[in-house]
């Protein structure tokens, strides 16, 4: 990712997002059918992965407003066969479904940013790999995005079907980007979000090794809401977020995006 040149970055290496308006009306068009960019991390899913990319595409066939689509799948070092159902739904779907291999295990924010590298829609869902983020519920957050003019919709959970340990993980993470984010306690962050095109377009830029994308996001516009949505319990294996996985994500957060840092380390 090379460094961005001219306007001065902010904290966290990335540019203002001074063409908001600009790059919204170039978004929606005049009679032009939006394209939707599904950003899927994949791990030791092989399952599953297959039911998600299906029940995407007849959620999306199933929409009022037609639209082109596609699903990027990014194979984050699996240990199971996943890859190969991957490559198999490319080649039976191959103007829908692109696979892409990572050579070990980076995380799923590297492997989100790796998606944004690829996508080409004007509108990019990342949602999770093991059926727990709903497919069907996507629409609602798209819906809210267009109708309300905004950057990013993040889908939360009323009743969360994680363990208690993820449960806590989810509480201290938000406590994380209010205290360095300035994040209002009403708005709720997951991994299942929709975003505009502008905002990744920005976001691929950022240079550093670890993306917090949350942050990221959050750091990106304040256009920003929450809406709550449905969350499956989980079928098959387990979560791939360990303690030290955790601790990891929370420390990243603390040391990349905030001058906090410093000011307790002085």
């Amino acid at each position: 990712m090379r460094p961005l040149g001219g306007p001065v970055r902010n904290r966290a290496g990335l540019c203002p997002a001074a063409f908001r308006a600009g790059a919204a009306l170039v978004l929606k068009g005049i009679g032009t059918m939006a394209m939707l960019s599904f950003v899927i991390p994949v791990y030791n899913s092989e399952k599953t992965v297959e039911q998600v990319v299906r029940r995407i595409g007849a959620t999306v066939e199933a929409m009022p407003e037609r639209c082109r689509y596609e699903i990027i799948l990014i194979n984050d070092g699996s240990r199971d066969a996943v890859y190969d159902v991957c490559r198999r739904l490319g080649a039976e779907m191959p103007d829908i479904v692109r696979p892409f291999c990572l050579s070990k295990n980076f995380g799923q924010s590297r492997a989100i940013m790796a998606g944004f590298h690829m996508a080409r829609g004007d509108y990019l869902i990342c949602m999770d790999d093991d059926l727990q983020t709903i497919p069907e519920e996507f629409p609602k957050m798209y819906d809210k995005l267009r109708r309300e003019g905004l950057d990013v919709v993040f889908g939360y959970y009323e009743h969360k079907q994680h363990s208690r340990f993820r449960n806590f993980g989810t509480w201290l993470n938000e406590r994380m980007q209010s205290f360095i984010l300035g994040k209002p306690a009403s708005l709720h962050t997951s991994t299942y979000f929709v975003v505009r095109r502008y905002v990744v377009d920005h976001i691929v830029q950022y240079d550093r090794p670890f993306p917090y994308m949350e942050g990221l996001l959050l750091l990106m516009t304040d256009h920003v809401a929450s809406i709550p949505i449905e969350h499956a319990k989980r079928r098959y294996g387990r979560s791939g977020y360990s303690f030290g996985r955790l601790v990891e994500l929370w420390f990243n957060g603390f040391t990349n995006f905030s001058v906090r840092t410093l000011r307790i380390a002085s």
